[in-house]
């Protein structure tokens, strides 16, 4: 690996006590708007009690390894709950924290935060990652090589909100404003990001809004067996509100689940984004990763626009046990006329398992391989999509 070029002095220490008091923020005003039985979906204590103390909660520890992190070690939790105004019937908000250190000098700090309110008439996705990242760029394209591999440190802040109200027939509506800096640290001598004319290579910030629109008849958001989940993002990106770049971002995200037994799910997915303006390398469409095209690297190929199409057979063994087995496919281009040219296809499977007997919550074990001799492990938390 390349001797990499030292930019300035990691820094990360503030940002560590930023996320856990915005976590804290966020668990109280949840708490303090909760509805207090001890609940999961299809698992009620009929009770009308309020007590804005009683959550259902989850530690997570971690422990796995992926391509791009190699070993990686943590925990976390998860609290469940119902806001106030919310009846037994209406879907459970929860908030996620994990933090996560990894054999490869890695650091990952994720909140995720789900509300439903009046019954699910509202809802706010609230999303918070930083990330201390030595990676690997490969350079853009769908064409791109092993060799071509060259070593970069950066750090990732990106905070993400979504405020949506319910439509008729399932319909959701709202707003997204989305945070990412992307601040590079060291890089590889001699590099294509040294050289300074990957965008992107001198670091990002980006400030976006957009929209988003959905259907979601799923009968569950964390471990779906029937319904759809049909959903399109705009992002606009522009300096006129901060950013360094500017560019536009359209995402669609498609998937159906079909019950085949009483034991057996099949889920489909279709995703596809497209970028348009000076997009920087980092937040160029990427393949790979826990949940799109598993079997490949995160970042593996990335490019202005992507697809991706995956389907995955799910089984449950017992109770709380279930294997899963996944296909899926996908392209990145500059240009989508040049999809469909040169396939990168995966497969793979996996085990998950339930934490606890009345929370579907769950931990998934996934191993998949790809075109190129590509393959890994995957630790994740709920399924793939």
């Amino acid at each position: 690996m390349e001797r990499l070029h030292n930019k300035r002095t990691v820094g990360w220490h503030s940002t560590i006590a930023l996320f856990f008091g915005g976590l804290v923020l966020l668990t109280l005003l949840g708490l303090g708007k909760s509805s207090a039985q001890n609940v999961e979906q299809g698992n009620f204590i009929k009770s009308d009690t309020i007590n804005i103390y009683k959550v259902n909660s989850l530690i997570i520890p971690v422990l796995g390894y992926s391509p791009t992190t190699q070993l990686a070690y943590g925990g976390g939790g998860q609290f469940f709950f119902r806001t106030k105004g919310s009846d037994r019937f209406s879907r459970i908000s929860n908030i996620l924290g994990t933090i996560i250190f990894t054999t490869e000098s890695q650091m990952m700090i994720d909140g995720a935060t789900q509300l439903y309110f009046k019954n699910e008439r509202y809802f706010l996705d609230g999303k918070f990652t930083f990330k201390k990242f030595p990676n690997l760029f490969y350079g853009v394209g769908n064409d791109t090589k092993e060799e071509d591999a060259e070593q970069y440190d950066m750090n990732i802040l990106e905070v993400h909100a979504s405020f949506l109200k319910r439509l008729p027939s399932n319909v959701n509506f709202g707003f997204k404003y989305s945070y990412r800096k992307y601040d590079m640290k060291e890089f590889a001598e001699g590099g294509e990001l040294e050289k300074g004319e990957i965008l992107g290579s001198e670091g990002a910030l980006l400030h976006s809004v957009g929209m988003v629109l959905n259907i979601d008849s799923r009968d569950d958001y964390l471990t779906p067996s029937k319904g759809v989940f049909l959903q399109f993002t705009s992002n606009f990106t522009s300096r006129v509100i901060g950013s360094n770049y500017a560019f536009n971002e359209f995402i669609f995200d498609l998937r159906k689940f079909f019950k085949i037994t009483e034991r057996s799910v099949v889920g489909t997915q279709g995703y596809m984004h497209f970028t348009m303006g000076d997009v920087p390398f980092q937040a160029m469409p990427q393949m790979g990763g826990s949940n799109l095209n598993r079997g490949f690297r995160k970042g593996r190929y990335r490019d202005e626009n992507m697809y991706a199409l995956q389907a995955e057979y799910r089984y449950k063994l017992t109770k709380r046990v279930k294997l899963a087995g996944f296909i899926s496919t996908g392209e990145v281009s500059s240009n989508p006329r040049n999809f469909f040219s040169q396939a990168n296809y995966s497969y793979g499977g996996g085990l998950r398992w339930q934490i606890k007997k009345n929370n579907r919550a769950q931990i998934r074990l996934d191993y998949g391989l790809g075109r190129g001799n590509s393959s890994g492990f995957y630790f994740a938390v709920n399924e793939a999509f």
